[in-house]
């Protein structure tokens, strides 16, 4: 009988090694039917299980095989990745840790723990174990690079490069490792060595979707649009199961000229069809009572509430409404290591807050539902981070998008899109899925930074030359914006044009921009960069500007709040979508009409006649914050009650219909 099931098991192992695994797992089930406590063909199977797709089965396997011997590390160790892949982490970090008391010096075990670690963002514990790993077998190329993940998440961007250079010294085509440096070479606004090592990436992976999905955002942030957009198709193509690429996508649509409105709804209607419709089916929200007048229980869910756009526009309403009238709760998808001073300013003045970043979408509309929300709010859209299948679950009765997206979502289950009557063209409802809510001061309020530098006398006035100013994302930068600009500076003598954003202190960021301005009849020596600065210092830079140039069809939103809270008045071109709109609404909610031009030619027309009068302009500073400060744009108590006014009408239209 032992020889029998000894030549059976090693039969199985032939089969197995040959790569047979059908064969090989029918052979391990026979030995089991003669032994069914045979740990080695338990593991086997356990293995075979994983690599045939059941994770489930193998890990039921593997923890059979470890409960009929002991030790047995290798089983332990396998184990513990299955378990690692399904998520079940407290699990994974228990058999990893037995297989490394039975094999304490096994570089695999060991490297498996600093995953597991990883994923519980234990990342001193997974620094440990991959350096570990590390100095048991100095060529394991996968340690080094996960260890650069690993520093970069503990701030150590220096290390994290070294980590990723030393894991490409020994795997030059190690994609992984090219794109997560690619990453850091990117925060470090090294914008032009992050696409070479991307490139460099893809070439070595022409299929590798997060590769291109990463060079789209990053051709978008080197002022290359177009490019950028052709990335994201890229993207979509090699994974068109992410709804993740796919919004990148819908999101680069915003920034190309000439864009419609229609045309950002069929894409948008596109994207729920392929993404949502054929995945999930609606959900029922919780009943509620349907009392038109009693107090509402709104709910909001974003990663950005902190010092993001979203944070600055929507706290002054947090710190408003009357707690008789709505309950606010904020759903913060952003990990909680991710919290600022505006995240801890929004969480003391909301009515409840959740840290909810760990629950999937199925997990977060059940728990929303349970919290028996009457209106919930949508702050991303198809941004970084969304959590619209949330939404297309409906977990709440109304629901609503909000300051963080520029337009339709594309959700039939979105019943409103929130803005105002200079955010919406006439007839702009007919290209939404969502109905049009209109707030009658402005579609949001602003938080002007405490700490904002006082605003400093008119620059021309001591440099003998005007200096315009773009502070806008390079990706909203195109050729008809460059030309505008180009006009602009040609149509006053001597003027300058200062640029900042992170990365354009990168050369080879510089240089196309620079061969576009050439193309227009602008020296180089017209143009000056600047990049990454911490907030106080790039709100700064605005007391070396004379006039903000806006640009389109994207137009500045938070950026025209700061030009004007820094006293430099910002001339737009409003176009026909939301996001062409943004610094038309500010200007027009802070009393500055005059800015806001009909067209490029009118534009360059009333910068020159601004720039003619240094004395009007100097005065013009001189009002603006106190100006700004007085208006709806920063009265949050106006605003709070305009919007609670607003929500309670659409409350009582569902109420109606119960």
């Amino acid at each position: 009988m032992t020889k029998n099931l000894e030549d059976a098991f090693a039969a199985a192992q032939q089969k197995y090694q040959s790569g047979n695994l059908a064969d090989a797992a029918d052979l391990y089930q026979a030995v089991l039917e003669i032994n069914p406590r045979h740990p080695d063909a338990l593991h086997m199977l356990g293995v075979v299980a994983y690599q045939l797709g059941q994770p489930e089965a193998a890990a039921a396997l593997l923890q059979q095989a470890v409960s009929v011997k002991q030790p047995f590390a290798d089983a332990e160790s396998n184990l513990g990745t299955v378990l690692l892949e399904l998520s079940r982490l407290d699990d994974a970090l228990s058999a990893l840790r037995a297989a490394h008391s039975h094999a304490p010096d096994n570089p695999a075990i060991i490297y498996n723990l600093g995953n597991v670690y990883g994923k519980l963002r234990n990342w001193p514990a997974a620094k440990e174990a991959y350096t570990k790993t590390i100095a048991l077998d100095d060529q394991h190329a996968q340690a080094w690079c996960q260890l650069g993940l690993t520093l970069t998440n503990l701030g150590e961007a220096t290390a994290a490069v070294a980590a990723y250079e030393r894991a490409l010294d020994i795997q030059p085509d190690h994609s992984q490792a090219l794109y997560n440096l690619a990453n850091v070479q990117r925060d470090l606004g090294h914008l032009g060595e992050a696409e070479y090592l991307l490139r460099r990436a893809i070439a070595a992976r022409a299929d590798y979707a997060m590769a291109w999905n990463s060079l789209g955002t990053l051709l978008g942030d080197m002022a290359r649009s177009d490019e950028a957009l052709e990335a994201f198709d890229q993207a979509v193509k090699f994974a068109p199961e992410s709804t993740a690429y796919a919004s990148n996508r819908l999101c680069g649509l915003h920034y190309v000229p000439g864009i419609t409105t229609k045309r950002l709804a069929e894409a948008h209607t596109e994207w729920y069809w392929l993404h949502i419709a054929t995945i999930l089916e609606a959900g029922n929200p919780a009943p509620v009572d349907a009392d038109p007048d009693r107090t509402l229980r709104i709910g909001f869910v974003s990663p950005d509430f902190g010092k993001h756009p979203v944070g600055y526009l929507s706290a002054p309403l947090f710190e408003n409404t009357s707690p008789h009238a709505l309950e606010t709760v904020v759903f913060n998808t952003r990990p909680v290591d991710f919290k600022d001073v505006l995240s801890r300013r929004i969480e003391t003045a909301c009515s409840a807050w959740h840290d909810v970043a760990q629950l999937n979408d199925e997990a977060l509309a059940q728990f929303i539902t349970s919290e028996r929300i009457d209106i919930l709010f949508d702050m991303s859209g198809q941004t970084a981070g969304n959590r619209l299948a949330v939404f297309a679950r409906q977990p709440a009765p109304v629901q609503m998008s909000w300051i963080g997206y520029v337009g339709s979502t594309g959700l039939p289950m979105m019943n409103y899109v929130i803005g105002d009557a200079h955010q919406f063209p006439r007839d702009a409802e007919k290209h939404y899925t969502e109905r049009l809510l209109k707030l009658p001061n402005g579609y949001t309020c602003y938080a002007p930074p405490d700490d904002a530098p006082d605003v400093g006398p008119l620059p021309a006035s001591t440099n003998g030359h005007v200096t315009f100013g773009c502070l806008n994302n390079p990706a909203k930068l195109n050729d008809d914006v460059i030309q505008t600009f180009a006009s602009v500076l040609i149509a006053v003598d001597h003027s300058q044009l200062l640029m900042r954003f992170r990365g354009l202190d990168d050369p080879v960021v510089q240089a196309p921009i620079l061969k576009r301005f050439k193309k227009h009849g602008i020296a180089q020596d017209r143009i000056a960069f600047e990049g990454r600065a911490d907030h106080h210092v790039f709100l700064d830079t605005y007391n070396r500007v004379d006039m903000a140039l806006d640009t389109f069809p994207y137009s500045g939103g938070l950026t025209t709040c700061e030009a004007l809270w820094m006293g430099v008045p910002t001339l737009t071109v409003p176009g026909e979508t939301f996001a062409g709109r943004h610094a038309a609404t500010y200007l027009s909610t802070t009393g500055y009409n005059d800015c806001i031009v009909g067209s490029r030619d009118e534009l360059v027309e009333r910068a020159a006649s601004l720039a003619s009068d240094l004395t009007a302009l100097a005065e013009l500073r001189a009002k603006m914050r106190n100006q700004v400060a007085h208006s709806p744009l920063c009265n949050g108590a106006t605003f709070a009650a305009g919007f609670e006014a607003k929500l309670r009408e659409a409350w009582k239209n569902w109420c109606a219909t119960q």
